[in-house]
């Protein structure tokens, strides 16, 4: 027996599940009354509050209701709107924001590379562009000092990545692979964002054929930097696809909770870290036990010196395909 559910929001959503929509598909959905009017459009000096906390398409959507002079796209014009967010989105927003930060976020990594004089680059295309930019500087839209950023483009030819899961992941590795041979930075983080945006829909062949693509596009920057002698330092931020069924056999194509990769490749004296760690750890591990910690030294040690930075490279798998203790 069907279990009644009287939200007509709730009633929704079950409805478009048996349309075979998923979360991450998902039509807009509009509460109409019986002659197909919307119920309860934001009108003209409303009150409105927007509770998501990531800060992203966030920006765009409350630009459009509360900038008067709007022309991303169609709007219903200005409409004086007393417009509050949970978290503070942007600094640039019109808004009133419930919880503002308590204080500025000092000492990531990028900055840190920045302030010892390491030169560093962040490589992605754009789909992950916000995130490895402005999320992992702490929510700071310009480059620290020293700091260069290359997008690569995006598909915009599929509806959905699941028609094409190796995304633009060949020429992201084609750029890591030549700032590699270059050698003009220090500091190089790659991301490689298949596993996570095509595991979030639910096709099982794209997911496995997102997780081949950056198992190949990964070996040859490896092999490449391997020959260069840059260390390498593998990692992800969350797991998606390594689990893919909740326990009542429904498909997951959220975010989990597993333990993700934590591996670094060096041809040198292998370095002491502790069997488990968590996303903390990470930077503090870049900047004091390998390469860069030495560089560190030798500067202290010699401050009149020119000394040539070791180099690093990061790569951030973006949503392991398989978890492993870090180690």
């Amino acid at each position: 027996m069907e279990t009644h559910v009287p939200n007509p929001l709730s009633q929704a959503v079950r409805d478009a599940y048996r349309r075979k929509e998923d979360d991450e598909t998902l039509n807009p959905l509009v509460l109409a009354d019986p002659s197909g009017k919307p119920v309860g459009r934001i009108k003209p000096g409303d009150v409105v509050i927007f509770y998501n906390i990531r800060g992203e398409r966030e920006v765009e959507l409350s630009r459009s209701l509360v900038e008067d002079d709007f022309r991303e796209f169609p709007t219903a014009g200005p409409l004086g709107l007393h417009y509050t967010t949970m978290i503070e989105y942007s600094k640039d927003l019109r808004a009133e924001v419930a919880f503002p930060p308590e204080e500025d976020l000092e000492d990531t990594l990028s900055e840190v590379l920045s302030r010892r004089g390491i030169r560093q680059v962040k490589i992605t295309e754009a789909e992950k562009a916000f995130h490895v930019t402005y999320f992992l500087s702490g929510k700071r839209k310009d480059p620290f000092p020293g700091e260069d950023r290359i997008i690569v483009p995006t598909r915009k030819d599929v509806k959905l990545f699941d028609e094409a899961p190796e995304m633009s992941v060949g020429e992201v590795a084609d750029t890591t692979i030549r700032e590699i041979r270059e050698g003009r930075h220090d500091f190089i983080l790659t991301n490689f964002a298949n596993v996570d945006v095509v595991g979030h829909i639910e096709n099982e062949t794209a997911v496995i054929r997102a997780v081949e693509a950056v198992d190949l596009a990964m070996g040859r920057v490896l092999d490449e930097a391997r020959k260069f002698g840059v260390p390498v330092l593998v990692t992800a931020d969350h797991g998606t696809v390594e689990r893919w069924l909740y326990p009542d056999a429904i498909v997951d194509t959220g975010h989990t909770s597993s333990p993700v990769p934590f591996v670094i490749v060096t041809d040198g004296a292998p370095l002491d870290i502790r069997r488990e760690g968590e996303l903390t750890d990470v930077a503090p591990t870049i900047l004091h036990g390998g390469p860069l910690a030495a560089q560190k030294q030798s500067a202290e040690a010699h401050p009149a010196s020119r000394c040539p930075h070791p180099r690093r490279l990061g790569l951030q798998p973006r949503a392991a395909g398989k978890s492993h203790r870090p180690g």
